[in-house]
């Protein structure tokens, strides 16, 4: 209906500024939202995973680690029955080992291992031996015990000297020798360095054996432990002795003997003596050799210590044997048998009665060497029994040791289980977590990108609006415009019909005093083109022509509607269109105000309008 106004240039920028701007503020609201989500999403699993170990297993801390003094008794009142029941004290300490894991006791742990490992050891299970020694050697690395540290790196040095794994026992005697060091503790610098030497001497590296045998020694002369200093003496006399230098192995032999008898386990004088007696033997001093061999015997008698008796009895037959003194080798051998019996020695037994055996089958005594080969049968019997039951011991301890890692295993896989669903949960509940976070800011970003659609759609609304304002006015303001010089167009028409009227009239006049007729023909053509022109019809096709351009399609729709109406009808409704009222119309028309209104009147039943209907009104709505 309107004439379209272009909007103006920088109108149409802004809108599209305003757009770009709406498009960046998505952009980035989805990239730092989803960044955000998926930053949040990796920490809460990085976190949720990595607490898992603190369930699974506590680290040591030796200054936050309470004693459980009865667990901690029981430990101790257990290592009697090492000796006694093995198996017994295997089951009590997995107990306590199993108790001591749950409530995070750890030197009962260590007790535990340590008494653990050193049953195994007893009974020849040095695998599983060394894995509790090297259980309580980590407490004690906690708990930065040098000296107790390197005493248990001695001793599975010991396991793996014994399993003649001599590159593994020296790794552990350097350790400990390296422990010992730094607590300056002589006598356990002594210990390692004696150790690391018999390991040379297994691999024939005499030489490197004597500096360490040496270096131990040397150490112990600062002290006053005599045994030790023994011990060291015994260990290098019986390396020259091997080697053949006969006076210097003298000589360490004959310190031994200075010494003189030391209490304990150390004592190495009847051993010494045994010694000496060997040397006196090889160089063919009967008698000196006799002398030591007897106080030897009067030693090892004295000291009680069977074992060494009976080997020393044994070894007196031998000589004798050589000698080829058969009652003298007889008496050696019965004495180092009723000793072997006496305190049940099997395997000194058996070694006695195959040299009783081969006496009396040399000596052709047939009888006495069946006698000695049913005593030989019953005794390996014996010993198969007994290699038996301690065997079935070894496995009853292997079964329980396996008893105890199934049972540790299906703890372990039932708390790994539990700390997989708690974590399973955890994670759940945090991506669940995150679901919702993910939402509420979706949620929030969704309401302001709708809230900020809703303003921009609002200011883009109230912009169309303020526009759709400025065309009406000024489409009014044209109309007004036209309206105003149809008017004044109308009125100029008007105002020339009335001149050419009043000229007329004025001209008649006139004419009507000449009294000549052919003067007054004269004037006939002037009056008759002045009638012409006021009958002329050319200046309401141009006022209609105008009038279709401010109304267009009016005039045109009025005559389809009511085929009825006259040219003069439409006239009064075109200026009725105007806004006209009647003495305006009737100035317009040259009409009186009382001819108007019956046009108008008449006007009105030809477009069949009811009374209370307006005109003006009926005409504005027709647009």
């Amino acid at each position: 209906m309107f004439a379209w106004i272009k909007l103006p240039k920088f109108v149409y920028m802004s809108e599209l500024n305003a757009q770009a701007r709406y498009k960046d503020y998505l952009f980035w609201c989805k990239f730092v939202g989803v960044g955000h989500i998926f930053q949040l999403l990796l920490v809460i699993l990085v976190f949720v995973f990595s607490i898992s170990p603190l369930y699974a297993k506590r680290p040591v801390d030796i200054t936050d680690v309470s004693i459980d003094s009865v667990l901690y008794r029981q430990a101790l009142d257990l290592e009697p029955l090492i000796r006694s029941n093995p198996n017994l004290a295997l089951e009590k300490y997995l107990d306590i080992l199993e108790q001591s894991r749950q409530t995070h006791q750890k030197r009962v742990e260590a007790i535990a291992n340590t008494n653990i490992a050193v049953i195994l050891r007893h009974q020849g299970l040095y695998t599983q031996s060394l894995e509790h020694y090297f259980s309580a050697i980590d407490y004690l690395h906690h708990t930065k015990d040098s000296l107790n540290t390197g005493w248990f790196y001695v001793d599975v040095g010991n396991i793996y000297f014994q399993q003649q794994l001599y590159g593994q026992a020296r790794n552990n005697y350097l350790k400990s020798l390296e422990l010992y060091e730094k607590t300056g503790v002589i006598y356990a610098q002594a210990t390692a360095l004696n150790n690391l030497g018999l390991i040379a001497k297994e691999e024939g590296d005499s030489d490197l054996a004597l500096k360490l045998f040496q270096k131990a020694l040397r150490l112990r002369e600062k002290g006053d432990d005599r045994f030790l200093i023994v011990h060291s003496y015994q260990y290098i006399g019986d390396l020259f002795f091997e080697l053949g230098k006969i006076r210097e192995a003298m000589e360490y032999y004959n310190k031994i003997l200075d010494i003189g008898v030391v209490q304990g386990d150390f004592n190495k004088v009847g051993a010494t003596h045994q010694s000496l007696g060997d040397i006196q033997l090889r160089m063919g001093n009967i008698s000196k050799a006799m002398d030591h061999f007897q106080q030897a015997e009067q030693n090892f008698i004295i000291e009680t210590r069977p074992e060494f008796l009976t080997k020393f009895y044994l070894r007196m037959a031998e000589i004798y044997q050589e000698g080829d003194n058969s009652d003298s080798l007889l008496s050696y051998l019965n004495k180092a048998h009723q000793i072997a019996i006496h305190h049940n020695l099997i395997e000194l037994q058996q070694e006695t009665l195959i040299k009783l055996i081969d006496y009396c089958m040399v000596n052709e005594k047939y009888l006495d060497a069946i006698n000695y080969y049913q005593l030989l049968n019953a005794i390996m019997q014996e010993f198969y029994h007994d290699e038996f039951n301690t065997s079935l011991q070894g496995i009853e301890t292997q079964l329980t040791l396996s008893e105890y890692k199934k049972n540790m295993m299906e703890k372990n896989a039932r708390l790994e289980k539990t700390i997989l669903i708690r974590n399973a949960a955890l994670a759940f509940g945090a991506v669940f977590l995150l679901f919702l976070i993910y939402m509420l800011i979706n949620f929030r970003g969704r309401r302001k990108t709708a809230s900020l659609l809703h303003h921009q759609k609002e200011a883009i609304f109230q912009q169309e609006l303020r526009m759709e304002q400025l065309n009406r006015h000024e489409a009014q303001i044209q109309l007004e415009s036209k309206q105003r010089a149809l008017i004044t167009q109308a009125t100029m028409l008007q105002h020339k019909n009335d001149q050419l009227i009043a000229m007329q009239q004025e001209l008649e006049y006139q004419v009507s005093l000449v009294s000549d007729p052919k003067d007054r023909s004269l004037f006939k053509t002037v009056l008759s083109l002045m009638n012409g022109a006021l009958n002329d019809k050319d200046y309401w096709k141009e006022f209609e022509a105008h009038f279709v351009e401010v109304f267009p399609g009016f005039l045109a729709k009025l005559s389809r509607q009511f085929p009825v109406l006259t040219s003069s009808d439409l006239k009064i409704c075109a200026y009725q269109k105007m806004n006209l009222n009647t003495k305006d119309i009737a100035l317009l028309t040259g009409l009186s105000v009382r001819s108007v209104e019956s046009r108008r009147y008449r006007l009105r039943q030809k477009l069949n309008l009811s009374p209370e209907l307006n005109l003006v009104s009926f005409l504005h709505s027709l647009d």
